[in-house]
């Protein structure tokens, strides 16, 4: 499976990945593999930021996405999701996690937001 070796080098506690892009690789998020990328990235506390563009995600992935982005373990401070399936109340939805998670929306800057 393509998405274990990049979930062991997320998950390493001593990795120094701080930024995980899977741009434009739906296959790698089908079935559970947003759940499984997800968790991995929960593991490594060094993680501030992920990109999930181009991945076909839909108002279905948004729970996982916002019990990620609310998770009080991340230390995460920039996500793009960008040019996926989310309809107009799953932006909404991931907008308010992220506000609700104490982080400010600067999607124009991107030193700190959700970019949808």
């Amino acid at each position: 499976e393509h998405l274990l070796p990049l979930l062991y080098l997320i998950a390493r506690q001593d990795s120094p990945v701080t930024r995980m892009v899977v741009d434009g690789n739906p296959a790698l998020l089908a079935g559970d593999g947003l759940a499984r990328f997800l968790a991995a990235l929960m593991a490594n506390l060094n993680i501030e930021g992920f990109s999930v563009s181009k991945c076909e995600l839909s108002d279905a992935h948004v729970p996982l996405l916002v019990a990620y982005i609310e998770s009080s373990t991340t230390t995460l401070r920039r996500a793009e999701m960008h040019s996926n399936r989310f309809s107009d109340e799953g932006k909404r939805q991931l907008k308010e996690a992220w506000a609700r998670a104490g982080k400010e929306d600067k999607s124009v800057t991107y030193d700190n937001g959700l970019y949808l």
